[in-house]
């Protein structure tokens, strides 16, 4: 008897596996690229379907008027910070636009919502705000709308070689300590901030004397950095 019922259930398993194989083989073949197959990103978000959805890092540069000065000036950069709802901004493009080409140097349009950590990186108080860089430097900075002719005067004036006043510089070093952390602040090792200022950086000395001894720490801080430079 146990023969016969050892029989019957082996028939029985043996049955259900044909019906699972045939279960298979009528639901066809599995297509990888199915949406319903997609393996989420890291995180639990799928990744997106189109790439053109995702948002860039930072704002497009516009390319600089064709020419030598264009060429000869490939450092020097206007960002112009906007928003869909200042009011001023449509004209303010506009005359960067104008003046840009003018004076053949790239142009940033930032609007603060689309690339808020671009613009917080620089910092904005007022739209339209519009800053004229030398070398990833700030040279001038603007709030409010510039005409095409003022913004061009803006670039000629950035590309002058740099010379500081003192008031000048002490108030560039506050606005750079205001944006840095203190505990990630440069430190100087084995001599002062003004030897290691005026020999191993060239800052005039007569310029860093004038300066606090914390003034001098957050100098040579912005100087590493490349905030600011002689």
């Amino acid at each position: 008897m146990r023969d016969v019922a050892s029989i019957t259930v082996i028939a029985c398993l043996l049955g259900l596996l044909m019906r699972t194989q045939q279960t298979v083989e009528d639901s066809g073949p599995i297509d990888a690229t199915s949406p319903a197959l997609s393996i989420p990103a890291a995180g639990g978000e799928a990744p997106p379907a189109d790439e053109s959805t995702v948002p860039n890092a930072a704002p497009v540069e516009s390319s600089p008027a064709p020419g030598a000065a264009a060429a000869s000036q490939s450092s020097v950069r206007v960002i112009l910070f906007t928003a869909t709802w200042c009011a001023l901004c449509p004209a303010a493009k506009e005359a960067a636009a104008e003046a840009c080409e003018t004076a053949g140097v790239k142009l940033v349009e930032c609007d603060v919502d689309k690339y808020a950590d671009y613009a917080r990186m620089w910092g904005w108080d007022r739209l339209p705000q519009t800053i004229v860089t030398v070398g990833g430097i700030e040279r001038c900075r603007y709030a409010g709308k510039m005409s095409a002719t003022q913004l061009v005067e803006a670039i000629e004036s950035a590309r002058q070689p740099m010379g500081w006043e003192l008031n000048d510089l002490k108030a560039e070093i506050k606005r750079h300590a205001s944006r840095r952390n203190p505990q990630t602040r440069w430190g100087v090792n084995g001599m002062t901030a003004f030897e290691h200022l005026t020999r191993d950086h060239e800052w005039p000395s007569d310029l860093v004397r004038n300066l606090t001894v914390d003034e001098q720490l957050w100098l040579h801080d912005a100087t590493h950095e490349g905030a600011i430079l002689p």
